[in-house]
């Protein structure tokens, strides 16, 4: 069962809305937890139809601020139990072999000060038992310094009152494939500062049930967050080679037209390109190039 869970900054503007379509066309998620979407529930609702999904719950935004929202497939059975301004709890059932297990979309305060209310928000969903769980979003929080480049260092203090929640619910992290930081203020040279935010984290029940299942770091391009993608054991789409598709995402940015013209202007072989054939195909293989530099494996 895939699931991606965004950070997406916003879902009120044309930007944003292509930027999930292209998502969720390109990955094909059975359920998608989205933070930030800025909507309320009428909004979100006009959204689902667009996306394609038949079912949503949704946690309307607090004026122009926060805002959750869970998205599932009609084969889904997914049950809310509990939900706020900061989460949304369900139970699922009867996929991947039948089972049942605990689903959470987690998004953590942004202010420092109240970090510590989503670390008790955590541990009041654990339950007792041995069922299965999997939490998901962006937790505003890092695990160690590693996971943070550019800006101050992170307060010892932070980091370990996270690491300690996740000891306390036996939760642990699913690692990742791709980017190593999740979020970036996107601004320049010494500036700079990006982080690893967005994390997967399961019991280890959870991860015995589903060994095979990775994340992902996807690319979205109208928010600051990446899309984090668990990918199941039961689909076997490590990336494979497809054919050439623009990214919309690329024509947002500046260096993309420099790329086309270079390549299309260029040589092949010492040849001058004689072909609008050979001129597309040298186009798409330095897009794609520049694509992996620029901005990671894209999907």
């Amino acid at each position: 069962m895939k699931t991606i869970s965004w950070n997406s900054r916003g879902l009120g503007n044309p930007r944003g809305v292509r930027a999930l379509c292209d998502l969720v066309r390109r990955e094909v998620p059975a359920v998608l937890f989205l933070m930030e979407t800025k909507l309320t529930s009428r909004q979100m609702e006009r959204i689902r139809v667009r996306v394609g999904f038949e079912c949503c719950f949704v946690v309307n935004s607090d004026g122009r601020k926060g805002g959750v929202a869970l998205l599932w497939r009609n084969e889904i059975k997914l049950s809310i139990k509990s939900f706020s301004l900061f989460h949304i709890d369900a139970k699922i059932s009867g996929t991947d072999g039948g089972m049942e297990w605990k689903f959470t979309g987690l998004y953590g305060h942004l202010e420092i000060e109240k970090r510590e209310e989503t670390w008790s928000l955590l541990r009041a969903l654990r339950e007792e038992g041995n069922i299965p769980w999997l939490v998901c979003g962006d937790f505003n929080e890092v695990l160690s310094q590693q996971e943070k480049m550019g800006g101050r260092p992170r307060p010892e203090m932070l980091m370990q009152a996270f690491r300690s929640v996740l000891d306390d619910c036996n939760l642990i992290d699913l690692g990742f494939k791709g980017q190593k930081y999740t979020w970036c203020n996107r601004r320049y040279e010494d500036g700079v500062v990006s982080e690893r935010l967005d994390r997967f984290v399961a019991t280890p029940n959870w991860k015995a049930c589903f060994p095979l299942s990775r994340v992902v770091h996807g690319v979205a391009a109208s928010s600051d967050h990446l899309p984090i993608i668990l990918v199941p054991s039961s689909a076997d789409n490590e990336y494979r080679h497809k054919l050439f598709r623009l990214e919309a995402m690329w024509v947002e940015d500046d260096e993309c037209g420099d790329v086309i013209s270079r390549c299309w202007q260029g040589t092949h072989e010492n040849r001058p390109i004689g072909s609008i054939i050979d001129r597309l195909s040298i186009c798409s293989k330095g897009l794609e190039a520049w694509n992996r530099q620029k901005f990671g494996h894209v999907k």
